[in-house]
């Protein structure tokens, strides 16, 4: 549920900021470029592919979303790689995909039509800004998956709530023989009955 908010938290700003341009809601099919986005596909995917962490990545979302999951320590912590190797080849391939359009932004410049320039210059950051929503719904994605490698570090899974009384506490005794016989002696009272 907590990634949804996220996803329409970064809409709504998108939206916002669309909504306060001089054109408003004219110019919302200047945001979406198909290019872009299959850029930031064919690097990030393959980098997790080759890594072996491509699994992980998608398990990831699971994990740190889902209620009913319950996971190991290690894949916690396998998770949060795969989602911090994902966030840094986003970050890779939206500046590449920005250079690649920067170089052919400038090598079509004509010094007649700046106005030309500065539109292919716009559609040129597309890549970067889609890196950075990306990254930001990654990033909510690692925050819950540490949440829960700390909670699972603090209490563990699959622990009882409340641990047995294993222990007694005998008071006075600063003997450590005498209070483990004593808590022996109880446990085996305990047997007797």
């Amino acid at each position: 549920m907590s990634i949804f908010i996220t996803i329409v938290a970064v809409l709504l700003a998108f939206l916002y900021t669309i909504a306060l341009s001089v054109e408003g809601f004219a110019t919302l099919y200047n945001y979406i470029d198909i290019p872009s986005m299959i850029i930031l596909l064919l690097l990030v995917i393959p980098v997790l592919i080759s890594a072996g962490m491509f699994r992980d990545f998608c398990v990831s979302f699971k994990r740190a979303f889902s209620a009913q999951i319950i996971c190991t320590r290690a894949e916690l912590q396998r998770s949060m790689e795969a989602v911090k190797l994902a966030r840094k080849s986003n970050y890779a391939a939206g500046i590449f995909g920005f250079l690649i359009s920067f170089v052919f932004v400038c090598k079509g410049y004509d010094l007649s039509d700046a106005h030309v320039f500065w539109l292919n210059m716009a559609v040129a950051v597309i890549p970067v800004i889609y890196a950075v929503a990306l990254d930001l719904i990654f990033l909510a994605v690692y925050g819950r998956l540490k949440k829960r490698y700390m909670d699972f570090m603090q209490m563990g899974y699959g622990m009882p709530e409340k641990e047995p009384e294993t222990t007694a506490i005998v008071s006075g005794a600063h003997d450590i023989a005498g209070a483990v016989k004593v808590v022996q002696d109880e446990g085996n009272e305990e047997k007797q009955v």
